[in-house]
């Protein structure tokens, strides 16, 4: 399924690859969820959760500013991530939901 945001259109395993470059994201493995845009918020950045990795050695914000950029710079978007603690993004058969409504 393809995405909008920004006037873009991506694929969720391009939002993926573009956590993978971030160190601290991807120990043991990288655990990430998207909020698909709402009708009319297609504009609004991108909201992005992703689970801190367990040797990260960064804070949080870092963490967040780096993965952010990494968005931007492969998928052209603005994404705003929250960076949250391990095990904490539900999971369904040992896999997490990668693009949630809210």
């Amino acid at each position: 399924d393809l995405i909008a945001s920004q006037g873009k259109r991506f694929q969720a395993n391009e939002v993926e690859g573009a956590l993978r470059a971030v160190g601290d994201v991807t120990e043991p493995t990288v655990e990430w969820q998207m909020v698909r845009p709402a009708t009319g918020a297609e504009d609004a950045p991108l909201q992005v959760r992703v689970e801190r990795g367990t040797g990260a050695t960064a804070d949080d914000a870092e963490v967040a500013g780096r993965c952010a950029a990494a968005i931007r710079e492969r998928l052209g978007i603005d994404a705003h991530v929250e960076v949250l603690a391990r095990e904490t993004i539900p999971r369904s058969g040992y896999k997490a939901a990668r693009v949630v409504d809210e």
